[in-house]
């Protein structure tokens, strides 16, 4: 079955065999991204060496539900001779889940341009991540702030207290100022000058009642 789909899969140009990909099918249902992880590192770990470079390791799942595993997995390696050593250590291998679940290995087929795609988004994040470095932080502004010259006034209308205006002479203390003046006959306050008058506000407000 796996070798009928993938000859017909090559039968397209644009799909090919990847060097470095592995698909490995027949796993259980209980296995997990992490655990795959953790045991393939295991597993392909050399005697007293370091394990090979797994740059990606995805178990695939169903999209809908809970999620379920699909029973089949993408590993990618950093080299092609880590692929290839992996396949021939996993492939219907009864020691890791089994005589009964024996894993099928193979490379995996890729699209070229799916591939020329994801270059192109790796390249143009590279590119961002190049001119960010190269503008750098923004300079800090140079000297302390300039200090507040004066008392600023209070806007008007902003409810804040309020000196009243001066007494203007004349006027009897606590009298509401009008806010004008009037010249009135019989008031002088030099020979031959007419004297100011100061016009009180009225204390009632509304009509007047006789």
């Amino acid at each position: 079955q796996f070798e009928e789909l993938k000859r017909r899969r090559l039968e397209d140009p644009n799909i090919g065999v990847s060097r470095t990909r592995l698909c490995l099918h027949n796993l259980p249902k209980a296995l997990d991204t992490p655990r795959l992880r953790a045991l393939l590192r295991g597993v392909l770990r050399p005697p007293g060496g370091r394990p090979p470079l797994i740059k990606e390791c995805r178990v695939m799942r169903e999209l809908r539900g809970q999620g379920q595993s699909l029973g089949f997995a993408f590993v990618e390696f950093g080299e092609h001779e880590e692929a290839l050593g992996a396949l021939r250590r996993l492939n219907n291998n009864p020691e890791l889940f089994g005589a009964h679940k024996r894993p099928i290995v193979e490379f995996a087929l890729e699209d070229r341009r799916k591939l020329r795609l994801r270059e192109q988004r790796i390249q143009r994040g590279l590119l961002k991540a190049k001119a960010k470095a190269a503008a750098g932080p923004p300079d800090p502004p140079q000297g302390p702030p300039d200090p507040p010259q004066g008392n600023p006034a209070p806007p008007a209308g902003s409810g804040g207290p309020q000196k009243p205006p001066p007494n203007t002479p004349g006027t009897a203390p606590g009298t509401p100022w009008a806010g004008f003046r009037t010249q009135g006959p019989g008031h002088r306050g030099a020979p031959g000058a007419p004297r100011t008058k100061v016009l009180a506000v009225p204390s009632h407000r509304g009509p007047k009642i006789r």
